[in-house]
């Protein structure tokens, strides 16, 4: 999959030609089949108007229920504009390549979500990861459930219900759900692998998107006199599945003793994608990391 992705990115590249609508429906294409998506994507649309969640622009977006995945293309043209900054790291045939897989991210994150509830309706035993995803998904549907019925048709305890998911919890802990989590995390590791097969110099694109992927990662984290709060724990807290949360192995009302016990049981690297606990140092080594990186230097 992506070598076949890969290859379509770099004839576009090498051509100094942006990802159009032609080859983004090549690419959902190809993750489509090779993933058996197809009762997952039922349509793939490029709206013209401009989408807002918020303050932040939906550059891509993903209905569970309708099963229609958009690509707002003037969305992606505003954001590539705040992203200019970057511009200096790369040259030639590394700078299109860099605009090519922003939008590239965006494509594998919409996708990875279409693939996360085909994994919650199929699988039985998917570990951490499925609990996980599962927690996120019960929240999402009854969120977007919401936004795809007709008020005619929900009794009106059923609307308030919904309307409390949506705005309470949704929209509060956004930030800090693992089904977002995770497919931005698997959409930059595509990208890192892709870059990496490519028999072409990408030393500064491979360090940015390396960064990218870390200060991702640790934004949902919050460290205050040595001790970090992870996103997880606090999401299955806040949107009331705090049970899941005390049936993982690793859980003991002991904060010192629960973060021992997942360090043994989780590399670091499964941990923050996860969202699970990590250490004051790890914490620290990791920003630090970050600092160091191409990335940081040109904010």
């Amino acid at each position: 999959m992506i070598e076949k992705i890969m290859k379509i990115v770099y004839d576009y590249t090498k051509n100094v030609k942006l990802l159009d609508e032609k080859a983004i429906e090549k690419i959902v294409d190809i993750v489509v089949q090779e993933r058996e998506l197809g009762p997952y994507i039922s349509d793939l649309e490029f709206p013209y108007d401009i989408k807002k969640e918020g303050r932040s622009l939906t550059v891509a977006d993903y209905n569970p229920i309708t099963k229609q995945m958009n690509i707002y293309i003037e969305a992606f043209d505003m954001y590539s504009e705040s992203q200019k900054k970057y511009d200096i790291l790369f040259e030639g045939f590394e700078l299109v390549l860099f605009q090519n897989v922003m939008m590239l991210r965006f494509i594998l994150h919409e996708l990875e979500h279409a693939f996360e509830y085909k994994q919650v309706d199929t699988l039985e035993d998917g570990g951490i990861e499925l609990e996980l995803l599962k927690a996120s998904s019960h929240i999402t549907r009854r969120l977007f459930d919401l936004r795809n019925a007709e008020r005619d048709d929900l009794d009106l305890t059923a609307l308030l219900n919904l309307a409390f998911v949506q705005i309470d919890q949704y929209n509060k802990f956004y930030r800090f759900q693992p089904m977002e989590r995770i497919a931005e995390t698997r959409a930059y590791e595509a990208i890192i692998e892709m870059l990496k097969r490519m028999k072409v110099d990408l030393f500064n694109l491979d360090e940015f998107m390396k960064a990218s992927l870390l200060e991702f990662q640790l934004k949902a984290y919050t460290y205050k006199k040595g001790f970090v709060q992870n996103p997880t724990e606090l999401y299955l807290y806040g949107t009331g599945q705090s049970d899941i949360w005390r049936n993982f192995n690793f859980y003991d009302p002991n904060i010192a003793r629960l973060v021992d016990k997942v360090r043994e049981e989780y590399c670091l690297k499964d941990r923050l994608t996860y969202g699970l606990p990590i250490t004051g140092d790890e914490y620290k080594e990791s920003r630090l990391r970050f600092r160091r990186s191409n990335k940081y230097r040109t904010k």
